[in-house]
């Protein structure tokens, strides 16, 4: 995934065309516990790898490396919630090394990273995008 995003943003680089077509605020701006705004930073992501845009790649990065969005009760010790909270944490982490990459093949394979997080948080915790919504 990431080389066929690089790919887009090499192309639209060339071409100087400016693709950036998501929202510039999350939804609920102050609110970075809505699993929305986790899906609004990687499109941001995903738009400053494609657009070229390093404003929208920060824009997304900036909101990862404060999201959090799992609530789980305090007392949850178990191992599934521990390893929710761990890929949580990675994720976060991802948004801050996000902020500090550079360039379109780094951040074509940070974009990657991401969404291999993404996947194997949504497949440990059974949670599937709606259709219509992807």
């Amino acid at each position: 995934m990431s080389a066929v995003v690089e790919a887009c943003g090499a192309c639209h680089s060339a071409a100087e065309t400016d693709t950036v077509h998501v929202a510039t605020t999350p939804e609920g701006s102050g609110d970075l516990s809505t699993m929305t705004n986790h899906r609004w930073a990687a499109e941001r992501l995903l738009q400053g790898v494609i657009g070229p845009s390093d404003e929208a790649w920060n824009e997304g990065a900036a909101v990862l490396g404060r999201a959090d969005v799992l609530d789980l009760a305090p007392d949850d010790t178990t191992v599934a919630g521990q390893s929710l909270l761990e890929r949580e944490a990675a994720l976060r982490q991802m948004g801050n090394v996000a902020a500090r990459t550079t360039g379109a093949r780094p951040r074509a394979a940070v974009y990657g990273q991401v969404l291999a997080t993404c996947a194997a948080c949504h497949g440990a915790a059974n949670v599937t995008i709606p259709q219509g919504e992807e």
